[in-house]
């Protein structure tokens, strides 16, 4: 039996009567202009049939109020978890009151304001430690504003932030905008090697202009090389000065059947607005770009492959 239940909620008792009554619900969403009670999370996590959750409120009142939680919670059944409107420390005390590994295939959270890079790696390894390698695919984490000092080295996410995700070899969509980043060609070639069934990946920041960014054109060589499904990438590369002799070439043979099922799509922001015929070539040279694929850079200039060839517009 499906069942879809939504509410906004008034009262706590209330609402812990009604869904214990619902016991056969396996989608909740909650959308509340008040701090959700800890007994209602416990109600929700003792729905045997509750595969998808998705949780969307306004912090109204101090921090320490938001997620009064307590550990031991155990979703048996949820596969999907989508965190909104809330802060990072609360889906992180979300996570870390999980009781052993769950099956999630599904992490979509969209944080409230900044966080800074140890609140991300927190909430990161919490994740890590309460979710199946064998289960998750998706990962989605945005943060909703530019922090007023993204400058400082401490909001920046590097490497070393998203290692832990690397366990989860089933990873399929993968998706981080953040506030600031450090990353360098070295996360990409570890994602590519750690998540062979990659298909989309989208690495952003509010801050990360091309002037900022360590990763490079050639950081996406082992994306093309190792990950044979991925038909999106949305990525800041530093600029890019037109040499291609100098980027590693391709020297794997793809067959049709492991072509992506999606038309290859490309999105590079970079400081050039000017794009050299070099840039382009050498795309098309290492992703199994297929009719009607795009590359855009700087989210204008779009570059479409038809069966014509290139057309800018």
């Amino acid at each position: 039996m499906h069942a879809e239940f939504e509410f906004v909620p008034f009262g706590a008792r209330e609402i812990a009567l009604l869904v214990s009554a619902l016991r056969h619900l396996t989608s909740v969403t909650i959308r509340t202009p008040v701090p959700i009670s800890v007994d209602l999370i416990t109600i929700l996590a003792d729905l045997p049939k509750l595969r998808i959750l998705q949780l969307a409120y306004m912090f109204t009142k101090p921090l320490e109020l938001q997620f009064p939680l307590h550990p031991g919670l155990n979703f048996v059944a949820l596969e999907e978890i989508e965190l909104e409107d809330g802060q990072l420390h609360d889906y992180i005390r979300f996570f870390e009151a999980l009781r052993g590994e769950h099956g999630i295939q599904r992490v979509d959270v969209n944080v409230k304001g900044c966080a800074t890079r140890p609140a991300v790696a927190r909430f990161i390894q919490a994740v890590s430690s309460k979710v199946s390698r064998d289960t998750l695919s998706q990962f989605h984490l945005r943060a909703t504003q530019l922090c007023e000092s993204h400058s400082h080295s401490s909001h920046a996410s590097d490497n070393q932030t998203l290692f832990p995700l690397l366990r989860f070899r089933r990873m399929e969509h993968f998706s981080l905008t953040y506030c600031a980043s450090a990353w360098d060609n070295r996360l990409l070639e570890d994602i590519a090697l750690a998540w062979p069934a990659l298909k989309s990946l989208d690495l952003s920041s509010h801050s990360g202009w091309a002037h900022t960014s360590n990763l490079t054109l050639g950081g996406l060589y082992p994306l093309a090389k190792h990950c044979p499904r991925l038909y999106y990438i949305h990525i800041v590369i530093a600029p890019f000065d037109g040499d291609t002799g100098r980027l590693p070439q391709r020297d794997w043979i793809q067959s049709a059947h492991q072509w992506p099922a999606e038309p290859m799509s490309i999105h590079i922001r970079m400081l050039s607005v000017d794009v050299h015929p070099g840039l382009l070539s050498y795309l098309q040279s290492i992703f199994p770009m297929q009719p009607a694929g795009h590359i855009s850079f700087n989210d204008n200039g779009t570059i479409l492959r038809t069966h014509m060839g290139f057309y800018k517009g």
